[in-house]
């Protein structure tokens, strides 16, 4: 027979032809798996860019009121009323390590108490920063005396002598972008341009040493001009795969990427090892062809804005790749046990409360599976079938939990790498979500977030909003200054934080200028106007304390109950609000 002489002829150049295939299916596969890399790098330096911009915008408040205090002390940054002022920041501000001053005519930096905090200023590095006011400059990085690695925020009077310093630790102020990654073993760290020092890094002990990867041609690259790029580099036994960005007023360097073996970890080719085994050509290109479906479906979840779509996104993928009978996307509150669904619309709905929900979970065994059960959420959900659990992490913190609904058991592959994808999104999601629902004075929700809780809150019983207003604040205003207009703001924002904890409060948010809104739990009507009465007697004890006195002011508030109509409840809780205006404000007024 012909037959073994044509496999010794053929199989040969069957098996290059073969190899040469999956060699350029593999290729192709991992180019598209750098894509997406780059993007969600790119995405992570956006929102780290953003969140270290809204830490310094918010100390612009604390200087100006660190001038009002100078210029109260006739210039004499020695004098109690400005030491005061400056001790308050520090203690209730752990990003700012201390306040410091300088003078044009010496090149040393003190303390209030008149202590030397730097010996010589002429070293540093200022940048000046185009923002409300031209009078702001950014240091580079250096020790205080405490051996920390700060920086510093500087406003400069041309008409005081004296330069006033805002000095902020960068342990505090920079590790919330530890959350910010790229795939599993992803990163994001920064570098101060001036001194070639890691402004931030995933690992705190590494803050201020001298980073090896910046040096490592990155440096180069933005010295001959390339403010923003990407770069390979090898560190450590590893190939990383980076995208930089330097384009910044503070002369930073945000770097993010990933190690090439995490690349290849979420983009394993089991499909073309199987081709390799059985040696067939067309399931070789079919497992190519889903594999790169799959991470092009999921590189979509990149684009979602809100949980909604993310829900949505989800399922489109589960119902092009598994055979499945259902989903449904459970949402985890950790402050309060609450395990939330949504409706078709996005909408959150509160399905249960059970402080024990997060222990089944197992963060290192992110899909397992389980089969029908009697417990309460199963039955709330509905859910008849075998199911599969989906928990999705943010580090040890349960977001979110993705059950699945089968017959025929889903591929473990396809929902591993979809978990992967999934809880790096809704991580990167909740981030940016945080960052627009907060305002950055008071660090309160704002209209937005206020918005968000009260559409979920509608139709529950015991459920009222406030609205608390300071009493003639423009008057402070004009008298005082807008320095101590901010203070005012943010001790009332701190008293009503302290006096309506969660889950008591749901939502306490700063509305306008002068103007909180609160959503909150109370028996009754009168039980919530006494919790009102009672914040209203905190706040009126804890005046502002000035140099030449305590600035004492008053709130009015307006409450009612929450409505299944928001538009009705908001005309209800304006009429409250007027109602205790017109009689001589600093009171509570409710309207039923």
């Amino acid at each position: 027979m012909a037959f073994p002489r044509f496999l010794i002829r053929y199989t040969r150049p069957y098996l290059l032809l073969l190899g040469g295939f999956i060699l350029y299916s593999s290729y192709e596969q991992l180019s598209d798996s750098e894509a997406v890399v780059y993007r969600q790098s790119q995405t992570n330096i956006i929102t780290a860019k953003r969140l270290v911009k809204s830490q310094i915008e918010a100390a612009y408040a604390k200087l100006f009121l660190l001038e009002a205090a100078l210029k109260s002390s006739n210039e004499n940054p020695n004098k109690k009323a400005f030491t005061d002022v400056s001790n308050s920041i520090v203690e209730f501000s752990p990003q700012y390590s201390a306040v410091l001053y300088s003078t044009d005519n010496q090149e040393k930096a003190f303390f209030p108490d008149g202590d030397i905090a730097l010996q010589d200023t002429s070293k540093l590095h200022w940048h000046k920063l185009n923002t409300i006011s031209e009078r702001f400059y950014l240091s580079s990085l250096y020790q205080n005396t405490d051996k920390r690695w700060v920086f510093a925020l500087k406003y400069v009077d041309p008409s005081v002598s004296t330069h006033l310093w805002l000095e902020f630790d960068l342990l505090h102020t920079t590790q919330q972008l530890r959350d910010l990654k790229t795939l599993n073993d992803g990163y994001i760290f920064v570098v101060d341009r001036d001194t070639g020092r890691l402004v931030f890094h995933p690992d705190p002990n590494r803050v201020g040493d001298t980073s090896v990867s910046y040096h490592g041609g990155i440096s180069d690259k933005v010295h001959n001009g390339q403010l923003v790029g990407k770069h390979e580099y090898y560190y450590q036994g590893d190939y990383k795969v980076s995208v930089f960005d330097a384009e910044n007023r503070m002369d930073w360097v945000y770097v993010s990427g990933t190690d090439r073996a995490d690349i290849i970890n979420n983009n394993y080719p089991l499909g073309l090892i199987a081709a390799l085994i059985m040696s067939l050509l067309a399931l070789s290109s079919g497992v190519h062809y889903l594999t790169n479906q799959l991470h092009r479906s999921l590189s979509r979840l990149n684009n979602v804005n809100n949980v909604g779509e993310f829900r949505d996104q989800i399922k489109r993928v589960l119902n092009r790749f598994c055979y499945h009978n259902g989903i449904q996307l459970c949402l985890y509150d950790g402050m309060n046990h609450g395990i939330y669904t949504l409706d078709y619309h996005g909408n959150r709905r509160l399905a249960l409360v059970d402080k024990s929900y997060a222990s089944r979970f197992d963060s290192t065994n992110p899909t397992h599976s389980q089969v029908l059960n009697q417990d309460d959420l199963i039955q709330k959900l509905k859910i008849s079938r075998k199911n599969y659990s989906m928990p999705l992490f943010d580090g040890s913190e349960l977001m979110a939990v993705l059950y699945i609904s089968y017959q025929t058991p889903p591929n473990k592959y396809v929902l591993n790498l979809i978990q992967n994808y999934a809880q790096t999104t809704l991580v990167n999601l909740r981030l940016r979500e945080r960052l627009r629902h907060q305002d950055p004075v008071t660090q309160l929700e704002n209209k937005t977030g206020l918005a968000t809780h009260i559409a979920r809150e509608l139709g529950e019983n015991e459920r009222f909003v406030a609205t608390v207003d300071i009493d003639n604040f423009s008057r402070i205003n004009e008298i005082y200054g807008y320095p101590v207009g901010d203070l005012i703001i943010k001790q009332t924002a701190n008293v009503l934080r302290d006096s309506f904890p969660k889950p008591m409060g749901i939502c306490v948010a700063r509305t306008g200028g002068d103007e909180f809104t609160l959503l909150f739990k109370a028996g009754s009507l009168s039980e919530a106007q006494k919790q009102l009465e009672h914040f209203k007697d905190e706040l009126k004890n804890d005046w502002i304390s000035m140099g030449d006195g305590n600035i004492k002011f008053t709130v009015s508030i307006g409450v009612t109950g929450l409505e299944n109509n928001y538009h009705h409840t908001l005309a209800q809780i304006d009429k409250a609000m007027m109602q205790a205006k017109r009689l001589g404000k600093n009171r509570v007024c409710c309207v039923e």
